[in-house]
């Protein structure tokens, strides 16, 4: 570069010959305003805490030697401080400035605690000036010391570290729907007057612009409406937008003149710099030496200013500043267990926090220092199903937001950091350049690709950012590619993967864990200067020796080269990826098997697991989806999909294997949904982290033996897709491989054609010639539209690719235990101990992120779209940011407050009457069906019972819980009791489905919807103490829940006309009408094992049988549950001809199981006691203890104390044998409608007695999910 173009240079990087173009460029141009006015902005607040820091400076020292003398005479005298409530402080890091800190441990006044977790006081600002009254030591860190908040319902407390409470807590203001997973309300756009809305030149144009930059593109019936609302709001006017330039709006919005609006907003706009990377050649080709070669062009954003973005957002007020430990302690007699979840409460963000709190602080600054998590996700994506258009974007998340708003797309939690530009297609002629003919071989394009990857990460890794990073600390997270040794966290040998979770496994993790050490930096730059300055080849024997033995490669890695002089671990950035690793990665590996066993033992086989699929019900709105026709073909299936497979196979894979191995599949299916199902847990203890640890260990040792003793049984082969697939693969790389060579005689024929004719002599037309058409067929190329000929040596054509395909004949094919993949299994539970659980670094959300690049690529021109993306992105953030600089002022209210969506509900039922029956004529109507028997008595027994829980809600003198009388099926009908219930006008009033509103095992609200004439239609409740059902003679509750089919939902008015009644009106009373059914033990197969391992079964009791149907409160309903048929079995009627209209048993099995995998939630209500939320069985006869869980052995020592099928038969049973001890009593409620103060439907006055809606408006969503559910079954 010139001197004068380093003198004339402007700051937004333009370049001016004279000084005059430079100073009248300034005068208007906006990046330099704002450095300028950032610069003197700066120079202000540095010289105001100069000012401020010389008259606090004394009195500092001052209070930092009197405590210390105080905490000297104390510890002189033997005067310790004491540790509340039983907890240890966590101990940190040992530095210079912990041995001069003092720590005291304190506790909150206690408060009631509303909230799921303690609440404290809100900040308003994103910046927090130090206290007056903290303490600092010597080196000017603060003293620490270690608070407790009080225990809020759930028995939840928190721990910090820390010299006061924080005065911002995000979590302090959550509402009930911001803990729900309920679709949230509908709103309305607000309403200003007089707001600033942009280069908008007034609220009619900016709606316009913000329905159409911010809504879908591909628009649907929501949209239009949203469009309707627009149109037809009384602020809207038409003529508003007459004049509206919506070109230069669009380019004001997109970044290219934000000038003149801007000002009171941050911008995190984008920039375009060139990738230059070296590419070696070396010392045996014709120009021997690097070249550097411009690798593409990198749109980036400031990471820094990102940040200062998102703290500028008007929902900053979520973002967690001051990390905490949580900690659960549900019975005071045992001791607190920690909880994991968050990142912002995971050791490793407590360390960093800690660590930089215990660093000297900047001259001069008394602001509060902070950690800010950053969490990087990178992976290429497609933006068209057809053509091949892609993107490769930099996602960037915070980890001091909440994961549950960061996994919602709504929230606009992820920020688009970068699009990574690949080599550009001009590389391997640059290459040929240099070497004459030869293009780069795979090594050579492997090694350039990383060096461009790397090098545009040290392009966004700036100097701002290192800036930052010094004087501050930022916790990383980035998800990147593996090379084997083949784990990227420790130095296993491959051939010692297989040993997952034994206890050698475990030791090695420990001990050849990979660091960022010199040594490792050393051989890397060693290796880097053979290729570059003594011009050996990357692959070189010489540069192998450097990188082998611990499978490195040579490549400078940006953030080691970035961030290691700050102690930075590059290898603690590898963390764990369950969505590819293990349902994409093992399980699929797994299934993949079993698919090859059963075609090796009958193609029939195949047939039947394909039917069993196709049979099993769905569940949930998406918990469980509808299978495909023939699963077995895999065509087009996605993560999620391989987890409900997962999820169901057990009922699926029953009996599809002889014994032993059907037994020994069961047992491995098993173990892999419960370790994935504890894996996926949005909220961990210490106790259900060790029944991982043990899990890990079982299912170590029955993949194992699988495969040594079934496997090995049977000589398997590819399945005919795997064969076809390797097949086109080589088919592929012949092509190419052919390719190369006709391009070379191509080249030297028209060479000699060209020498031929500059010597008068023509080339003869006798060679043999084949049409271009076939050449690109075997080339896999496009065919000309024109048959033209070249010169070949050969008249032979390759044969069509389905004839090659055709021919392919399947391999054998093992499973194998040496990937990485399983290999990975064993550091989950490590990893979720140190950063938390797994939904915090899911990639579901980054990939799930990939739809916003390939929504936005619809509206670009279709050409240089990376950079039209960019404007795009740019646009809707400022349109957004807008939107919620109005919101403050003037409020966003929903248009329809719908009950139905209401989390604050125990279970909603819509209030219309439009469906009367009047009971004696649905009597007459179907008599004879078993099912009616005794309906009507039992019916008024049962709203007898409801009526004398409600009047003597204190009565001890029943049964030893309330709700049990209502639940059992074998309530006793009494005649003389039920005389007095009268039913309004004879009649019951039908409904189509019913809404349950459920607190989760990680304190959210969650919904289940049941539809009687759908598949979800089965609803479990708490089975009543010292009832068959929760006892066996083989353990201590056995079965805690009943299990019922909902044949009918209905409500009735009743007039109770005891003799203790004033009130003769009616009132109205809920009640769902069910069919029963009842558990059975595990037939053991002849030959099979133990039945540890084995879903609950469940069958329906003869429809004659008493008992058979009966009624329930639908306050008493814990949740909708998953039945799955045991296909096995096979149906009750095979001719498909039942005896009851009303029971549907022409569609009856045989048996159920019970489907425990179905979700989280599902899963730890079979684990008594570990849910949190779940605090039905958190009594005080329910504590949990870790002396009699079989949850407190050391994990070094499983396979050292006992074999692994102790370990096995202990970790995977249904439930530890300390989690079975009885928990009601007579002042416990079965239903968890109390678990958030949430209040339960209360009986109303009736308001109508006709059969007109009570509320028109109330069953509109109630409609909306029956046309929705009638769609998917009908």
């Amino acid at each position: 570069m010139a001197d004068w173009e380093a003198a004339f240079t402007c700051y937004c990087g333009k370049i001016f010959t004279h000084q005059s173009g430079l100073s009248n460029h300034q005068h208007h141009c906006s990046k330099s305003k704002r450095r300028l006015e950032g610069a003197l902005s700066k120079a202000k607040d540095l010289w105001n805490e100069k000012e401020e820091a010389r008259r606090l400076k004394r009195r500092r020292l001052e209070d930092a030697q009197a405590t210390q003398q105080d905490a000297a005479n104390r510890l002189a005298s033997g005067s310790v401080p004491t540790m509340t409530n039983g907890v240890v402080p966590r101990p940190k890091t040992e530095t210079p400035e912990d041995n001069q800190a003092s720590v005291d441990v304190v506790t909150q006044p206690e408060t009631k605690a509303s909230a799921p977790l303690p609440p404290a006081q809100i900040l308003n600002t994103a910046s927090f000036p130090a206290s007056d009254s903290a303490h600092f030591s010597d080196s000017g860190s603060p003293i620490r010391r270690v608070l407790h908040s009080p225990h809020n319902v759930f028995s939840l407390f928190r721990q910090y570290y820390a010299e006061t409470f924080p005065s911002h807590d995000p979590e302090e203001e959550i509402s009930e729907e911001d803990l729900s997973d309920i679709p949230p309300l509908s709103t309305r756009p607000p309403h200003a007057e007089h707001a600033d809305f942009g280069p908008y030149p007034n609220e009619s144009s900016f709606a316009m612009g913000e329905w159409f930059w911010n809504s879908s593109t591909q628009k649907s019936k929501e949209n239009f409406r949203e469009l309707i609302r627009i149109i037809t709001a009384p602020n809207f006017k038409a003529d508003d937008l007459r004049d509206t330039a919506w070109d230069r709006i669009d380019e004001c919005l997109g970044g290219t003149a934000q000038e003149s609006w801007n000002g009171e907003f941050m911008d995190a706009g984008w920039d375009k710099d060139e990738v230059e990377i070296l590419v070696p050649f070396h010392r045996h080709t014709p120009s021997p030496g690097p070249k550097m070669f411009v690798a593409g062009h990198l749109y980036h954003r400031s990471i820094i200013a990102i940040m200062r973005e998102r703290l500028a957002k008007a929902d900053s007020a979520h973002f967690h500043f001051e990390p905490y430990e949580l900690y659960w302690q549900p019975n005071t007699d045992q001791p607190p267990m920690h909880v994991y979840g968050e990142l912002y409460t995971s050791p490793a963000f407590i360390d960093a926090h800690n660590e930089l709190q215990c660093s000297p602080p900047e001259p001069g600054c008394n602001l509060q220092r902070v950690v800010v998590g950053l969490m990087f996700a990178s992976d290429e994506t497609h933006l068209t199903s057809f053509g091949d258009a892609h993107l490769w974007p930099a996602y960037m998340f915070f980890g001091n937001d909440s994961k549950y708003r960061r996994c919602k797309p709504s929230c606009h939690l992820c920020s688009h950091v970068a699009y990574f530009e690949k080599l550009l297609a001009g590389f391997d002629d640059f290459y040929i350049s240099h070497t004459g003919r030869n293009g780069p071989g795979e090594k050579v394009s492997t090694f350039c690709r990383r060096e461009s990857f790397h090098a545009q990460w040290k392009i966004i890794l700036n100097e701002e950012f290192m800036e930052a990073y010094k004087h501050e600390s930022l916790l990383t997270l980035p998800i990147t590619k593996r090379r084997a040794l083949p784990c990227p966290r420790c130095l296993i040998p491959k051939s010692l993967v297989y040993r997952m979770g034994m206890a050698q496994d475990r030791n090695q993790r420990t001990s050849l864990r990979r660091t960022d050490n010199p040594i490792r930096r050393r051989r890397v730059s060693t290796a880097r200067s053979l290729i570059y300055k003594d011009n050996y080849a990357i692959d070189s024997a010489p540069v192998e020796r450097q990188l082998k033995e611990t499978s490195l490669v040579p490549i400078t890695n940006a953030f080691s080269e970035c961030l290691s002089d700050f102690d930075f671990d590059l290898f603690a950035m590898m963390v764990i990826d369950l969505m590819h690793e293990i349902e994409a990665g093992s399980w699929r590996s797994l299934f993949i098997h079993l698919l090859r066993i059963l075609e090796c033992i009958g193609e029939h086989l195949v047939w039947e697991l394909n039917r069993r699929f196709r049979a099993t019900p769905s569940f949930g709105r998406d918990t469980i989806r509808r299978f495909m026709n023939n699963i077995s073909e895999l065509k087009q299936l996605a993560a999620r999909d391989w987890e409900d497979m997962l999820q169901c196979a057990i009922p699926v894979f029953d009996s599809l294997l002889p014994e032993p191995h059907n037994s020994r599949l069961m047992d491995l299916l098993f173990t892999f949904a419960l370790w994935h199902g504890l894996a996926k847990l949005r909220l961990h203890t210490d106790a259900t982290l060790d029944l991982m640890d043990q899990t890990t260990t079982s299912l170590g040792a029955k993949m194992r033996e699988f495969q040594e003793k079934t496997c090995a049984q049977y000589p398997t082969r590819e399945l005919r897709r795997e064969a076809n697939a390797r097949a086109r693969r080589t088919l592929a790389a012949a092509g190419k491989k052919k390719g190369k060579k006709m391009a070379n005689a191509t080249s030297s024929s028209t060479s000699n054609v060209r020498s031929s004719v500059e010597s008068g002599i023509l080339p003869s037309t006798e060679t043999n010639k084949v049409p271009c058409s076939e050449v690109s067929e075997a080339n896999q190329t496009s065919t000309p539209t024109t048959a033209t000929t070249v010169p070949l040596t050969t008249t032979a054509s390759p044969a069509p690719a389905s004839s090659f395909l055709a021919k392919s004949t399947p391999r054998p094919k093992t499973l194998k235990l040496n990937t990485y993949k399983y290999h990975a299994m064993g550091d989950y539970v490590a990893t979720i101990r140190r950063y938390g659980t797994t939904d915090s670094y899911s990639t579901e959300p980054s990939e799930l992120e990939h739809r916003t690049p390939k929504t936005r690529y619809t509206r670009t021109s279709k050409k240089d779209y990376v950079k039209q993306l960019t404007r795009i992105e740019r646009r809707q953030a400022w349109i957004s940011r807008i939107r919620e600089h109005l919101t403050p002022a003037v409020g966003r209210e929903p248009q329809f407050p719908d009950k139905a969506m209401s989390p604050e509900l125990k279970y909603h039922i819509g209030k219309t009457q439009n469906q009367p029956e009047h009971i004696l004529q649905f009597l007459q109507r179907n008599a004879g069906d078993p099912a009616l028997r005794n309906f009507l008595p039992n019916l008024k027994a049962h709203l007898f019972s409801r009526i004398q829980e409600l009047q003597f809600p204190n009565d001890a003198s029943g049964s030893t819980h309330s709700a049990f009388r209502s639940v059992s099926p074998t309530s006793a009908v009494n005649d003389s009791s039920t005389t007095s219930i009268l039913i309004h006008k004879d009649r019951m009033y039908a409904h189509k489905i019913v809404r349950f509103n459920y607190t989760t095992y990680d304190i959210r609200r969650a919904q289940d919807v049941i539809n009687p004439n759908t598949p979800h239609c089965n609803i479990m409740m708490l089975a009543p103490m010292g009832s068959e059902h929760n006892s066996r003679d083989d353990g201590p509750s056995y079965h805690r829940f009943l299990y019922a089919r909902v044949l009918g939902i209905f409500h009735v008015n009743v007039v109770y006309a005891g003799v203790e009644t004033t009130d003769y009106n009616p009132r109205r009373l809920d009640f769902l009408w069910v069919r029963w059914y009842q558990s059975e033990p595990y037939a053991l197969p002849r030959g099979g094992r133990s039945n540890s391992c084995r879903l609950d079964r469940l069958s329906f009791p003869p429809i004659s049988s008493e008992g058979a149907f009966g009624f329930v409160n639908p306050a008493d309903v814990l949740r909708a549950c998953h039945i799955i048929p045991a296909f096995v079995n096979g149906m009750r009627h095979p001719d498909g001809q039942g005896i009851s209209k009303w029971a549907r048993d022409h569609q009856d099995f045989k048996s159920y199981f019970v489907n425990r995998f179905v979700d989280r939630d599902m899963l730890m209500r079979y684990h008594w006691g570990m849910g949190i939320g779940h605090t039905y069985c958190h009594l005080k006869d329910a504590g949990l203890s870790q002396e009699n869980s079989g949850l407190n052995s050391s994990p070094q020592g499983h396979e050292e104390e006992r074999t692994e099928e102790e370990a096995v038969e202990e970790a995977t049973g249904n439930v530890p044998e300390g989690y079975h001890s009885h928990v009601h009593d007579s002042d416990s409620d079965s239903s968890d409608g109390g678990e958030l103060g949430l209040r339960d439907r209360e009986i109303e006055d009736l308001g109508s007695d006709s059969g007109e809606p009570l509320d028109g408006e109330d069953d509109l969503s109630d409609d909306e999910t029956f046309i929705e559910m009638h769609d998917m079954y009908g």
